[in-house]
């Protein structure tokens, strides 16, 4: 997961996805993967995250786990597992 807050040129359609732009308060969770709604609210808070989410076969989210980190002069990273 990579999080950029600033770049050049125009983001463009990929095999996994069709960038869309949202307002924050408008995010169609009900349209993301289930663990989204979990993780992302965090980062777009500014939050450093290591997190893991298991599915079933059915895409169901099974028991999750989210540690929030301490910030680090050293270290600037999140972790999400899949």
């Amino acid at each position: 997961m990579y999080l950029a807050t600033k770049w050049e040129g125009t983001p463009k359609e990929t095999e996994e996805m069709i960038p869309k732009w949202f307002n924050i308060a408008n995010i169609p969770y009900d349209e993301m993967f289930p663990d989204d709604r979990y993780w992302l609210p965090l980062i777009l808070a500014g939050q450093k995250i290591d997190a893991y989410f298991d599915f079933d076969e059915d895409w169901n989210l099974l028991p999750k786990d989210i540690k929030e980190l301490q910030e680090r002069e050293d270290e600037n990273y999140l972790t999400i597992k899949r």
